[in-house]
């Protein structure tokens, strides 16, 4: 083990369910919710949540994200091991998993090498899933790339490098796919020294500028705003194709303040 066993934080998913399951749960009560079986009811009897335990081996579920194939309904868990420093990601399985209730999930390590997974976030688009994530052994932003989920194949590259010993590429990072396929993520570069930024990294397939090795031609890394604090906590959202729409959400530290960001590429971010 990389991480002095805590107690255990287990990781749990909330499920929507449909009031057509509210036999699932008793009657709810005058003053609030009640709860049966993870199950639990609103007066409205407007929704009900499933809450399900899902990874207990050890501590687990620190700087969680989730995402649903819209063509298969599959759910997808991305999720830090504290115990392990490790990159884990679960998959909704239904049956013959190695977690959750009746090991209905599939929890798999990702990435293992050194202190990985903090600030991850997950993204799929039909047959392909992504998770950006920090390495904090190396203070690089790194990403695990599939095409083939299902069998969890992946390829785990770095994007960002910090470039010396104080400054830190690939905090709060947030990860979407365009309507087309391409990559996107928003990430925080930590610079104590000065020179804090909201940065995007974006796959190009060409005109790449990414420090990490073997992705300077195929992956952009461009600085969309610096200034100290600026990039905290981002939000990525991508529109459209081929002329991409890019909006994030994010915090200036400096001035506590939330600001905002938009670009259209006019499909040039090929």
């Amino acid at each position: 083990m990389k991480g002095t066993s805590i107690p255990v934080l287990m990781l749990s998913v909330m499920l929507l369910l449909l009031v057509g399951g509210a036999g699932l749960a008793r009657e709810p009560g005058p003053n609030g919710p009640s709860e049966e079986a993870g199950v639990t009811s609103y007066p409205d009897g407007s929704s009900q949540w499933l809450t399900e335990e899902v990874d207990t081996t050890e501590d687990m579920g620190q700087h969680t994200s989730i995402a649903i194939d819209q063509d298969t309904g599959e759910i997808w868990v991305s999720y830090y091991d504290v115990t392990n420093a490790d990159l884990k990601v679960a998959r909704y399985y239904r049956r013959n998993g190695n977690c959750g209730p009746n090991n209905s999930w599939l929890c798999q390590t990702v990435d293992s090498a050194g202190d990985v997974g903090k600030y991850n976030s997950i993204a799929v688009w039909k047959d392909k899933l992504m998770v950006s994530y920090y390495d904090a052994s190396n203070k690089n932003l790194k990403l695990a790339m599939s095409d083939d989920p299902s069998h969890w194949v992946w390829d785990i590259v770095t994007l960002d490098t910090a470039l010396g010993p104080t400054p830190s590429a690939g905090l709060h990072t947030s990860a979407q796919y365009s309507d087309t396929g391409q990559e996107f993520i928003a990430y925080y570069f930590d610079n104590p020294a000065g020179g804090d930024a909201l940065k995007v990294a974006y796959h190009t397939y060409a005109n790449g500028n990414c420090p990490g090795p073997g992705v300077t031609e195929t992956w952009r890394c461009d600085t969309i705003f610096s200034g100290e604090g600026v990039g905290q906590y981002p939000s990525l959202v991508v529109k459209g194709g081929p002329a991409f729409e890019v909006f994030i959400a994010y915090r200036n530290g400096s001035t506590g303040d939330l600001w905002y960001a938009t670009s259209l590429c006019d499909g040039t971010c090929n």
